[in-house]
């Protein structure tokens, strides 16, 4: 039978196709492979002074041998390893045994371990390591505990109930109580044990000739990590207390807010509190924001920093008979939450300053520059095309004050970003003399760099930082 010659192709290929992909096929490259056992190791509680050990496993899976250059722990001393004799070389299919150990200092202790091997895709692997001491805690039901007394004449008792909040017993050798006009009503039979989760309660007098408010301190010795725990008492006689607190401690600057509380504020002669005076006393350099003045309210909501740091506020309250209380005072700290953070306030009002900044090879005035034309509350595509996690936004447009303004991007692209400073000639009555201008650049949420610079000349534009992502190095220019 003729073989037709779409046939006899395909039979001539059929015949020959192992041959020629096999000489098509690129020499694979014998190399090495590193496995390990785990990623993560946890040695969960353990008592003081004992050591426990596990065992982490290195196989070379590869197809060449394996060079184990380093094996190096980094972190608590509670951490230690063992490491045998023949290290230099694993053959494939080889494994080696490291030994570590955990013996407990403190509460909670971490480390990493590090290997350096010749592995190409990986070099340095690393393991992280865990434990627990198994040590007493000793916590109290409340810190501060407060007493009032309406008057000179009149004592008042209360219960400071303690726990221990541990995995193992807690034995408390002496209890002392310091403060003028505290008291231990009963002294307790010493040494007191508790095992975990088990309390007892020490009962408090609180009494005194003179009005006002009183601190005192109360503490043990005991057998915990430090040997010493404490704990506060707060009394007050004939006289309104100022209690304030924020409803988040930690928040974001611009995205985020918080609520100033003074409601649990009280009188301690049993009168009712008329005047709620909040004030800002301290706030970052450039900031902008202050706390209403409105007296009847006990509690300012929505207070949102301007700036990345720290804002304290105070709270006096008054009473129906016109007396003020102690100042009360309490702190936040605003943290940016974008990778990319930019700050900049100026000296002198009514001389208009734009925060520019540049993406990678950008241009000023176009839309590779975000400012206050083309960026307030986001407009731009950057990077990723219709992914906003790497766009840029300008919070705040400041014209006739001191700023602050600041521009952020969640995730930026890779690349060098510039920024620059504009003072802007037309908005305001012109400025000609020379004006302080100050930039902070946060990169994951950290304060990296932070500089001024005289700024003068209307319509005039300033170079300040050059901020390579994501490496993070930034560049004064």
């Amino acid at each position: 039978m003729r073989l037709g010659p779409v046939t006899l192709l395909v039979a001539l290929l059929s015949g020959c196709s192992d041959y020629a992909l096999e000489n098509q096929r690129e020499p694979v490259t014998p190399a090495p492979e590193l496995a390990l056992s785990t990623d993560h190791i946890d040695f969960g509680s353990q008592a003081d002074g004992v050591m426990t050990s596990k065992v982490l496993w290195l196989e070379n899976v590869g197809s060449a041998a394996m060079s184990v250059l380093n094996i190096s722990l980094d972190g608590s001393p509670a951490f230690t390893l063992t490491i045998p004799e023949k290290t230099d070389i694993l053959q494939p299919g080889e494994r080696l045994a490291v030994a570590l150990h955990y013996t407990p200092i403190n509460l909670n202790e971490s480390a990493s371990l590090s290997v350096l091997t010749t592995d190409p895709r990986y070099p340095t692997a690393t393991v992280q390591l865990n434990g627990t001491g198994a040590y007493p805690k000793l916590s109290l039901s409340d810190n501060p505990l407060l007493m009032a007394t309406a008057s000179s004449e009149h004592t008042t008792e209360d219960v400071l109930t303690v726990i221990n909040s541990g995995s193992v017993d807690l034995v408390i050798e002496n209890i002392i109580l310091t403060g003028d006009g505290f008291s231990l009503v009963e002294e307790a039979m010493l040494p007191l044990l508790l095992e975990p989760n088990e309390t007892h309660e020490v009962p408090i007098a609180f009494s005194n000739a003179s009005s006002g408010t009183f601190h005192g301190q109360i503490w043990f010795e005991d057998n915990t990590v430090t040997g010493l725990s404490s704990g506060s008492i707060l009394g007050a006689n004939a006289v309104p207390v100022a209690l304030c607190s924020a409803s988040d401690a930690t928040i974001a600057p611009i995205h985020g807010s918080t609520d100033w509380l003074g409601e649990e504020s009280f009188d301690s002669a049993g009168g009712a509190l008329v005047e709620y005076q909040w004030s800002l006393i301290s706030r970052p350099n450039g900031s902008a924001v202050s706390l209403n003045a409105t007296v009847g309210n006990a509690n300012r909501y929505n207070f949102i920093p301007d700036l990345a740091g720290e804002y304290t506020a105070q709270l006096v309250v008054v009473n129906e008979d016109g007396i003020a209380s102690e100042p009360c005072t309490t702190t936040i700290d605003a943290i940016p939450d974008q990778n990319l953070w930019v700050e900049m306030f100026w000296t002198h009002p009514d001389d208009d300053m734009d925060l520019h900044l540049l993406r990678p090879d950008g241009t000023l005035g176009e839309d590779s520059d975000c400012f206050y034309d083309n960026c307030v509350s986001g407009g731009l595509d950057w990077g990723e095309q219709s992914n906003d996690i790497d766009d840029p936004s300008l919070d705040i447009d400041d014209i006739h004050g001191i700023g602050p303004e600041n521009i952020n991007i969640l995730v930026p692209e890779d690349g060098t970003f510039t920024v620059v400073v504009h003072d802007y000639q037309f908005s305001t009555p012109n400025y000609y003399e020379e004006n302080t201008v100050t930039v902070n650049v946060f990169l994951g949420g950290q304060l990296t760099w932070t500089g001024s610079k005289p700024v003068s000349g209307e319509n005039s534009y300033t170079r300040f930082v050059k901020v390579a992502w994501p490496e993070g190095t930034i560049t004064e220019l």
